[in-house]
Order: C-alpha cells, then sequence, then structure tokens
C-alpha cells in the first residue's frame, strides 16, 4: 500500500514524497523494514518521542499528529493517530472479498475465536486475532494484516465502555456476527446487564452496514441458550439468521436453520464430546479442550463456520484439532514423590459466569480434594461485592471442596463458602499454601482475573512440584 492512499483515508496531509510500506505498526520494538511506525498516544506513553528511532530501525514512513523534527522519513500528519489507524485498517479490509467473522460476547470469545480460526484453517489461509487483541488498536493492527492471500478472516471484539464494539465492528465490516453470549462482565462501564446487551448487540448492526458496502446479506449468528437471543432475533430479523443451542432450546421452535448438539458427554479427564446436528445432517465430535462449556462454544465456532459455507466433516475436523489456549482450561501435571496433583490454569480472565463455569468443571472431578484458587474478578462495579459472595456460594453448594482466596475482594468467597476456606494477601503467601496438594490425588484450579494474576503461583510451584508441563 502507498503513503498516498492512506492521505484519503485519514484526511491527512503527507509531508515528504510518497512512498510504498509493507506492514503497519505501533511499537518500535517490533518494526521490520519498510513499516509504517503510527505514533500512538496514551495516558502513559506519546508514540512520537519513538519516531526517530522508528527512523533508525527501517520504517518507510511515520503517521503523527504534528511534524516531528530531525525525523527524514515522509510523515503524514492526522488529526487523531489512533483514529487514523482504524480509518487505514477499514481501507485495507475493503480490498478484502471473502467471509469475516466478527466476535464478541462476555464469555469464551477467544475460545470461540480460537475454535473458529482451527476450522477455517481446515480450507484455507486464515487471518484471526492474536491473543485477546481485541480492542480500538488490536481490532485495526489486526485487519491491517489482511491480504489477497486469505480465505478467510475471525476478529474478536471486545469492550470495557459504551460505543466501542460499534467503532471496532464499523472498521471490520462483518459478513458474519456473533454474540456468544451475555453475562455481568464489565458491568462496572455499563451499569446494567441491558446496556451490556446493547452494547454487545451493534456487532449486529455492522452487518448491515457491511451488506450495504459488499452487497452480501450478512449472516447474524445466535446463541439461542442466551437470556438475550429473543432481542438479538429480533433485531436480526431482516438478515440471515443462523441459531444454536447446547441443549436448552427447542430448535424445532425457529424458522431460521439452527445447529444443536446432542448426546452432549464428558470423559473422566473432563473432555467433552457430542453429536452435531445441522438440518438433516450430524457428525460426531469429540473436543481436546476442557469443560462442558466448551460445547457451547464450539457450537458458535461451526455456526460462524456453517455460514462461511463449510462442511460439517471440515468444521468437526477443526473442532477436534483445536488444543486450546495459554491461561484457558489449560490443564498443567506436576508429578511429586509417586502421587498426582493436576493444576487447571483458566486464570487468564475472569467475570461471575465463567467463574461458575470452571467450578462446575472441577465440582465434576473425581479427586478427593478439588481446590479453587480464586483471585478477584475485575470491572463489576458496585456488584463486586455480591458476586464475590456469591461465586463463594456457588463453589460450596457444587462440592468444591477446598477455596483459597488471593486479596480483599476473594476473601468474601471465602467467608462464603465457610469451612474449608483460607484468604491470603498476596499469591506468595497462595503458593505456600497449594504446595502440600501437589503431593496428594487433588485438583487445583486457579481462575481471577489477568489483572489479579493468579498464575504467579506457577513458577513457584514449578519449583516445589519438580516441574509443571502442559498434558
Amino acid at each position: 500500500m502507498r503513503l498516498s492512499q492512506c492521505v484519503t483515508l485519514t484526511d491527512g496531509e503527507l509531508v515528504g514524497e510518497d512512498c510504498e510500506f509493507s506492514a503497519i505498526t505501533t511499537d518500535t520494538r517490533n518494526i521490520k523494514n519498510a513499516d509504517l511506525f503510527v505514533a500512538l498516544r496514551g495516558e502513559n506513553f506519546d508514540g512520537h518521542s519513538f519516531v526517530l528511532q522508528a527512523q533508525q530501525s527501517g520504517a518507510a514512513a511515520v503517521v503523527v499528529e504534528h511534524r516531528v523534527e530531525g525525523c527524514t522519513l515522509a510523515q503524514l500528519i492526522v488529526k487523531d493517530t489512533t483514529l487514523a489507524l482504524g480509518s487505514i485498517a477499514n481501507g485495507i479490509r475493503q480490498k478484502y472479498k471473502g467471509p469475516l467473522v466478527a466476535i464478541t460476547g462476555s464469555c469464551g470469545k477467544t475460545s470461540v475465536k480460537g475454535l473458529t480460526k482451527s476450522i477455517f484453517e481446515q480450507a484455507g489461509k486464515t487471518l484471526a486475532t492474536q491473543g485477546n487483541f481485541n480492542n480500538h488498536i488490536g481490532v485495526p493492527l489486526t485487519l491491517n494484516g489482511l491480504t489477497a492471500e486469505h480465505d478467510f478472516a475471525v476478529i474478536e471484539m471486545g469492550t470495557s465502555g459504551k460505543n466501542e464494539i460499534a467503532y471496532l465492528a464499523n472498521l471490520a465490516e462483518p459478513s458474519i456476527a456473533l454474540v456468544n453470549n451475555i453475562r455481568a462482565a464489565h458491568i462496572g462501564g455499563f451499569g446494567s446487564i441491558d446496556a451490556i446487551a446493547q452494547e454487545k448487540g451493534t456487532i449486529y448492526t455492522a452487518l448491515e452496514h457491511s451488506h450495504i458496502k459488499h452487497r452480501v446479506t450478512g449472516t447474524a449468528v445466535i446463541n439461542l441458550d442466551d437470556a438475550f437471543s429473543s432481542q438479538y432475533i429480533k433485531q436480526t430479523e431482516h438478515l440471515k439468521q443462523l441459531g444454536f443451542s447446547a441443549g436448552k432450546s427447542d430448535v424445532s421452535n425457529f424458522s431460521f436453520p439452527c445447529l444443536s448438539a446432542k448426546n452432549i458427554s464428558i470423559n473422566a479427564e473432563g473432555f467433552p464430546a457430542f453429536v452435531m446436528h445441522y438440518q438433516s445432517e450430524k457428525v460426531p465430535v469429540a473436543l481436546n479442550v476442557l469443560g462442558l462449556h466448551f460445547v457451547n462454544n464450539a457450537l458458535a465456532a461451526s455456526a460462524c463456520a456453517i455460514a462461511a459455507g463449510l462442511s460439517l466433516g471440515v468444521i468437526a475436523s477443526g473442532l477436534q484439532q483445536y488444543q486450546g489456549d495459554n491461561g484457558r482450561m489449560q490443564r498443567l501435571d506436576s508429578v511429586v514423590r509417586g502421587q498426582k496433583a493436576v493444576i487447571i490454569h483458566d486464570a487468564y480472565n475472569a467475570n461471575p459466569g465463567s467463574v461458575r463455569a470452571a467450578i462446575d468443571f472441577l465440582a465434576a472431578q473425581s479427586t478427593p480434594i478439588r481446590l479453587l484458587v480464586l483471585g478477584y474478578m475485575g470491572e463489576l462495579g458496585e456488584g463486586e461485592t455480591i458476586e464475590h459472595t456469591s461465586v463463594g456460594l456457588y463453589a460450596q453448594e457444587m462440592g468444591v471442596t477446598h477455596l483459597l482466596a488471593i486479596g480483599n475482594l476473594p476473601r468474601l468467597a471465602a467467608e462464603a463458602f465457610g469451612n474449608g476456606a483460607i484468604a491470603v494477601a498476596n499469591t506468595m503467601e497462595a503458593a505456600e499454601i497449594i504446595a502440600p496438594y501437589l503431593h496428594q490425588d487433588a485438583t487445583i484450579l486457579l481462575k481471577g482475573s489477568h489483572t489479579a494474576a493468579v498464575d504467579d503461583v506457577l513458577p513457584i510451584l514449578s519449583k516445589t512440584g519438580k516441574g509443571l508441563s502442559p498434558c
């Protein structure tokens, strides 16, 4: 792409000679030769301070909000570099003609993205969001990677405040969109679960814009088991609709095509299996990720793939090849003195819904010791007290035998749990409590928001338990 093309997209001013650039970056540590460097501003940094470093590292040109003295590269001067990054990304998206799936939701969106990517890779070259790079910076950077060589694209979108999903979805212009579910995640930024549903639902509105621009009727993929499914069905009735249910809904009641799971089971190690039904077809699926809640995630990904035109056989193969993501129901085995403790690392993120799903898995394990190590759940606003108390009660009711709370808010969960619970101040103290369980027949599940850093116990336990290894 040429820098002059970005002038039109951003309504900017080009200072210097036009040039070709190969990729876009916002981090001088990752610059490759002929990259375009976008100087973003943040609360604690200003990318304009790194423009000269970008020049030394081989950048072809820079996008800035004011002319940078000493920089001999071409400079595209714009009003707002963050918005310019998005505008350039949208311009690149216009050239892409394949299916583009946009995924949001309160729980499981990163896993659904990974499952969808695994399916698409069975059929062609796929661009997908890396990690949970799903915000106003990550989504444009992902879109900027789209090329004519890609057959499929899967874009994850997250939000912690109003109007973010609408902005991201309008950049991506999806042909297929999914709200995986609605839970009380980030409720502190919205005030109510209804407001969360409204925000997430704007991803479907973007299908209309995509239809106008790309002349393709978008497909709204709808979780029929979610409390807000009726709202989304009504919102998208003028679009193509494709529903899915993990057994809580009678798919025969809907006028549009639906995907369902039957004969759902879980083996002794915690891996689920089911038979996937779509219209007159059915196919058995055995997942290689832990927890029954992955059945819902697998159906969500499968519905997106059906909307993109893939067969059930290809879909089943992609589902079965997915091995999960780090920190999301990741099994770690530690063998000490002939006895075995299994650690389940699910501490990449947490909200009340995902904590309950993790508790369901833990409670179903056959080991005599079932220990929940709980860090805080972030961004719950005024509901943080009741939600932490509630998950403690839920863990006790479901049959978790021990609860280890790290920090002040999780202490409320420990108090609600009662006998068998203990609260500590930090992960160092937590590791000392956990260490003896490594010698016993135990299942230990780590859960908490990313910023709670519950997984900091792992390096300590690695030394104590003679090493942790992915299963």
